[in-house]
């Protein structure tokens, strides 16, 4: 396990530590961290309103890289309680829903070919299928709206969304056991920079080494 310390000065860290360094909690943190990781003399030469603006035009470009099929393959489950509502507003009696008590979490693209499964009629059903249509236009719209919002959390499921559209790969490190969070699959052949994720926050890590920090590196292991 490795230890962590908190930068402060170049000076006082030791030679080959591993060094978390804070980022402004502004609700745009993971954005702060990526920025800091992979632009620090840049990231660090700004002021507070600099950094600000800096981080808000990454996430308006990470919001314009999100396709209609990367939002119906999220697996959002705030908007999948709105979208089985709506559904059993629209279906007939006759159609009942898919039972979900022994199925994983749905994406609304992988619920939808579970309806389809089930009721393999609807497929063919125009008027069905326009409802669905105009669903997923608006669940599309509200998230690239959401990812470009000052403030918004980056929830889970779209991290490695967020990978694969910026060619980075983010291995994350645990507060509570000081180890990378595994389930972000790597990208092969990316560079790689590491998170510190504490509660509800993200900083950067890099390691000082040689009298020098460094934050992105060639391959994605563990040290």
């Amino acid at each position: 396990m490795l230890s962590f310390s908190e930068h402060r000065l170049f000076r006082s860290t030791p030679d080959g530590s591993w060094v978390r360094t804070g980022t402004d909690p502004d609700g745009n943190c993971f954005f702060n961290a990526y920025a800091y990781s992979v632009q620090p003399n840049a990231y660090r030469s700004m002021d507070a309103h600099k950094r600000k603006q800096y981080v808000m035009r990454i996430k308006q470009f990470f919001s314009s890289k999100l396709s209609h099929q990367d939002t119906l393959d999220l697996i959002d489950v705030s908007f999948f309680e709105v979208f089985l509502k709506a559904m059993t507003s629209v279906l007939e009696p006759t159609y009942k829903l898919p039972d979900l008590s022994k199925q994983p979490l749905q994406s609304i693209s992988s619920y939808v070919e579970l309806l389809y499964k089930t009721h393999p009629v609807l497929r063919t059903n125009e008027p069905f299928r326009r409802i669905i249509d105009e669903i997923s236009e608006q669940y599309h719209a509200r998230m690239r709206e959401y990812v470009q919002r000052d403030g918004s959390w980056m929830f889970d499921t779209l991290i490695p969304l967020f990978m694969n559209k910026m060619e980075i790969n983010i291995i994350m490190i645990s507060h509570e056991t000081g180890m990378p969070i595994t389930h972000y699959a790597p990208l092969e052949s990316c560079e790689t920079i590491f998170m510190y994720h504490i509660h509800d926050h993200f900083e950067s890590v890099g390691l000082y080494k040689n009298s020098l920090m460094k934050r992105v590196f060639e391959h994605a292991s563990f040290p």
